[in-house]
This record gives C-alpha cells, sequence and structure tokens, in this order.
C-alpha cells in the first residue's frame, strides 16, 4: 500500500467521522456521539496548536531573514571593500 499523504489522511478520517450517526434510539448512541465528540475536540486542539505552530515559525523566519539583512547591510557599511569585491570572510 502506498503512503498516503497527510491531506489524504485527514480527508479520509473526517469522512469517517461524517459518516458517524448512530439511530437515535441505537443503545449505543450516547456512546458513540460521546467518541465522535472527544475526536472533533482532539482535531479542533490539533489545528489550533499547529495553526499557532506554523504562524511562529513563519515569523521566526521573517524575523531571521531580517536579521541576517542587517548584519549584511552593517558588513558592508562596515567592509565597503568586501562588498566591492564580493570577498567573505
Amino acid at each position: 500500500m502506498a503512503h498516503e499523504s497527510f491531506a489524504d489522511r485527514f480527508i479520509s478520517l473526517m469522512g469517517l467521522l461524517n459518516s458517524i450517526e448512530p439511530d437515535s434510539d441505537a443503545p449505543e448512541r450516547f456512546i458513540v456521539w460521546q467518541q465522535k465528540q472527544l475526536a472533533e475536540n482532539i482535531i479542533d486542539d490539533a489545528l489550533r496548536r499547529a495553526r499557532e505552530a506554523a504562524y511562529f515559525a513563519k515569523s521566526m523566519q521573517k524575523e531571521v531573514r531580517g536579521l541576517m539583512n542587517e548584519a549584511a547591510d552593517a558588513a558592508r557599511t562596515t567592509n565597503p571593500e568586501q562588498a566591492d569585491t564580493g570577498e567573505k570572510r
């Protein structure tokens, strides 16, 4: 079996959860609804946490690139002869 992508696994799981709907008079309905709600809460929490991590990573990437550009600019200002020759330390 081929390795499923993250998106495929997510869609498959959401389809599974969507298909869980016990009959209103089924004896197991309360346990099923409770477990379905638990699964949905876990996914919701994971999505929130993943979004926070992704935004943090993107922010750090931008910050580090900005700092690297500032450092390069400072190096060119401090050592203009290196900027002209392309020499690196």
